[in-house]
């Protein structure tokens, strides 16, 4: 044709006329444009932009859904009532559309309940079923989130296209029924990121849908500035590449001193373990010192080790004849971090810092001493609120405190070196959280004794480089697929709750391939390794945990939590 698939782009006129496939625009195109290489603009047509687009996730498949064609259709059965079926791609900013074409419904009109979710996972659940997911759907046209449905628009039912078009910056979330909008259906919808998903409401109603998540051309144009769901159209992310602010390096010791390179950075953090030796973690940074050791493994004070490591460079770090560091043969892994130099003076807060702040990585060191007031308040100099943090008291025997926001209320935490669960303290540890400042509660001792000296390392999450949160457990090896928006070259797994389980870090350049299973252990001195219990895909977009059973990272029912950094964001992450 002189429009479509066959088109002479020569000028001559020597179209070509597809025979046995379709052209017209809609979910049975069979002409989709997906390729690894990002590029065109975008007005809303569908089938305009290349680079990798959003599918259903085989990741994140509800048990009783069947993909086919590309991850695009899916069908539901009736084995249980009700499943859930999520997409691939996170929409955290921008205006994102797509449609979704009921091709065949035991039911009618269907009882599919098409929208989206913040969830990836979803057995027993459908959109709308939870707080946390809104949906459409099509037996009565009822809107529904939280398990309750209200009056909203028409019902529909096979071969009827519905639109769905949400503003992410907005917080606003719209139907179409065959290109006509039956109205805002939710606003308000809180910052977050959400996926496009599917499910079916009842057992007793099995339906096929075929999705258009822009890789072929809507049946109706998207509304005004919404785009298709593609890489190409993911904002620009603030890190580009993951390996200039975090990178792990290997290397093997010598016995004496000498200069560890490849790091592409001059490393502020730099937390160093033998892979073939049972010794202690050796943790050091640019605003503390050099030769200053912390151990992650224990709770023992702040050492000078004249041996230990002994420069930062602008590629990488010295390390002298300490044998924890640097023995003969022996083999070591080191995850390096950017902040920014041995930091300044930050008077923000009511105790003075001296703070290292990485505001594009999202990335600070703070040294301060205690005053033992309980309300005292420290600046950290990122610029927004951090989710992860790290601390401990330097000049005295005592335990490393960690808190991450996605399980920890205040008065919570959990330890690094121990492998206990999640804590609920008598003494609050850490009150408040906010874009310049870190509070102190009631404790005097591990956060904010008088006159003793701490140091926190603290992270705020960067979208396409680091991301902070947790995931619940399912003892199969179909595990959890847990989005990251990026792929991983670096996780950190706890868990919170349930049976409990040691610190791990996987990394990608002990785990070169998938499944990755080499773990070391933050709090123990155990060598390196290989743990079937560990088990963990690293994913374009995120990981998924692999191990199944009553031990490890994904116990039924335990949560664990995770703090992951980037190889390279979803954005200009091949498909894999």
């Amino acid at each position: 044709t002189s429009t479509t698939l066959g088109k002479d782009y020569s000028g001559n006129g020597n179209n070509w006329t597809p025979n046995n496939f379709s052209v017209t625009a809609g979910a049975g195109n069979d002409s989709l444009v997906d390729t690894p290489t990002p590029y065109g603009s975008d007005s809303g047509a569908g089938g305009e932009v290349r680079g990798n687009y959003c599918v259903w996730n085989p990741l994140a498949k509800g048990s009783d859904a069947t993909l086919a064609n590309g991850n695009l259709d899916v069908s539901f059965g009736s084995t249980i009532s009700t499943t859930q079926q999520s997409a691939t791609l996170g929409m955290s900013s921008g205006k994102w559309y797509w449609e979704v074409t009921i091709t065949a419904s035991s039911a009618s009109p269907t009882f599919a309940v098409v929208g989206i979710t913040t969830k990836q996972f979803g057995d027993s659940e459908y959109p709308g079923y939870t707080s946390t997911s809104w949906g459409y759907r099509g037996s009565d046209g009822q809107k529904w989130t939280n398990t309750s449905g209200s009056s909203y628009g028409a019902s529909y039912t096979t071969n009827d296209v519905i639109g769905i078009a949400f503003d992410a910056d907005a917080g606003t979330l719209t139907f179409y029924k065959n290109g006509t909008s039956q109205g805002t259906a939710y606003s308000s919808l809180a910052a977050g990121t959400y996926f496009p998903a599917i499910g079916d409401q009842s057992s007793s109603n099995t339906f096929t849908a075929a999705t258009n998540f822009g890789q072929r051309p809507f049946a109706y144009t998207a509304p005004s500035g919404y785009k298709a769901l593609c890489t190409q159209n993911l904002p620009t992310p603030t890190v580009v590449q993951g390996d200039d602010y975090f990178n792990t390096v290997l290397y093997s010791g010598t016995g004496s001193s000498q200069s560890i390179t490849g790091v592409g950075f001059q490393p502020d953090f730099s937390w160093i373990k033998s892979r073939s030796a049972a010794t202690d973690h050796g943790l050091y940074d640019a605003v503390r010192g050099v030769q200053k050791q912390l151990e992650s493994n224990n709770s023992d004070s702040e050492t000078t080790e004249s041996t230990g490591l002994t420069a930062f460079g602008s590629d990488g770090f010295t390390v002298g004849a300490l044998a924890q560091l640097n023995t003969s043969a022996a083999t070591y892994a080191a995850w390096n971090w950017k902040a920014n130099g041995a930091g300044s003076s930050n008077t923000q807060g009511t105790i003075t810092a001296t703070v290292s702040a990485n505001q594009t990585a999202g990335f600070s060191v703070l040294t301060y001493t205690g005053n033992g007031t309980s309300g005292a308040t420290v600046g950290h100099g990122l610029g927004a609120t951090p989710t992860f943090l790290i601390w401990r008291r330097r000049s005295y025997l005592e335990n490393w405190g960690v808190f991450v926001s996605a399980v920890c209320a205040y008065g919570q935490q959990l330890y690094l070196n121990f492998n206990t669960n999640l804590s609920t303290l008598g003494q609050q540890r850490i009150t408040g959280l906010s874009s310049t400042l870190i509070t102190f509660g009631t404790d005097n001792t591990e956060i904010n004794a008088s006159g003793f000296t701490y140091v926190i390392y603290a992270f705020a999450p960067i979208p396409g480089y680091s991301a902070f949160g947790s995931y619940v457990g399912n003892a199969n090896t179909d595990g959890p697929f847990v989005y990251t928006g990026f792929r991983p070259a670096f996780i950190l797994l706890k868990s919170s709750s349930g049976t409990a389980t040691d610190w791990i870090i996987l990394d990608d350049k002990r785990n070169t391939y998938n499944v990755a299973s080499d773990i070391l252990l933050p709090d123990t001195s155990a060598a390196e390794g290989t743990d079937q219990y560990s088990r963990t895909d690293f994913l374009s977009n995120g990981f998924k945990a692999r191990s199944g059973g009553t031990y490890g990272f994904n116990i039924s029912g335990t949560t664990y939590i995770y703090a992951a950094f980037a190889e390279n964001p979803f954005k200009y992450a091949l498909a894999r």
